[in-house]
């Protein structure tokens, strides 16, 4: 990814996996793909990355020029996918674990 400034992901059907999409996010990339599956939990469309219909080449072609060629967009968009990375990030994964089996064990003595 570091070579990258941002990822596209024009992807026609729902089966594949997120996870590189959130790994470029977690790296600052913002995220152009198709408004297809589980990317829609994370992708929030003009704020962190876009999302296009499937099939719209001209849609998916003028939001890769609005990120590469927009400096203060790009940067926006930038900042915004890693902090809404962060939310997936494993120390968020096990923090948030932690909280449900507290909330169990209190619920279970009560």
């Amino acid at each position: 990814y570091a070579m990258s400034d941002c990822v596209v992901a024009p992807f026609m059907t729902k089966r594949f996996s997120s996870v590189h999409l959130l790994e470029a996010m977690a790296k600052g990339k913002p995220i152009i793909a198709t408004d297809l599956g589980e990317q829609r939990e994370f992708i929030e469309n003009g704020v962190n990355g876009y999302l296009v219909s499937p099939g719209d080449e001209e849609a998916l072609a003028l939001k890769i020029h609005q990120v590469i060629g927009d400096k203060e967009e790009f940067l926006r968009l930038t900042e915004q996918a890693r902090i809404k990375s962060e939310k997936y990030s494993l120390p968020n994964f096990v923090r948030t674990l932690e909280n449900v089996y507290a909330e169990l064990a209190s619920n279970s003595t009560q």
